[in-house]
């Protein structure tokens, strides 16, 4: 696939790089959206499972690090480590709460498209239930 300006070339990510190669993990599968990791630190995606790993950093060059995806990963992820130690300060936090917000980026909308990002902000969530913080 080509650009605007008529290039493409190594910092393309998801489809644009992937053209017409197949990949292994598939998004819309719960047993493989568990085996997706992210880095809270830079945004970064990662899998222990090698062909899922080749998909994302090959296949898909979801780590580009000239392209907007992991600075993106991770602003949405501050964004909700800020939300949730604001509701910390006031004293309103609950695990309701943060289950209601996981919801929030689990379902899609009335167009059927989910937040953006919302992949790292949902493992953080799990992972967060999981250890029983509060």
């Amino acid at each position: 696939m080509d650009h605007i300006d008529g290039s493409s070339g190594k910092n393309d990510t998801c489809d644009t790089k992937k053209g017409n190669k197949l990949v292994t993990v598939d998004p819309r599968k719960l047993e493989h959206i568990d085996q997706i990791k992210y880095s809270s630190k830079d945004g970064r995606i990662f899998s222990d499972n090698s062909e899922f790993e080749k998909d994302i950093d090959s296949t898909l060059n979801l780590n580009e690090p000239s392209h907007y995806l992991m600075q993106g990963r991770k602003a949405a992820l501050d964004e909700v480590k800020n939300f949730l130690s604001q509701k910390v300060k006031k004293g309103n936090w609950t695990e309701s709460s943060m289950r209601r917000l996981l919801q929030r980026y689990e379902n899609a909308n009335a167009e059927g498209k989910k937040k953006e990002y919302a992949g790292i902000v949902t493992w953080y969530l799990r992972k967060r239930l999981t250890v029983g913080t509060k």
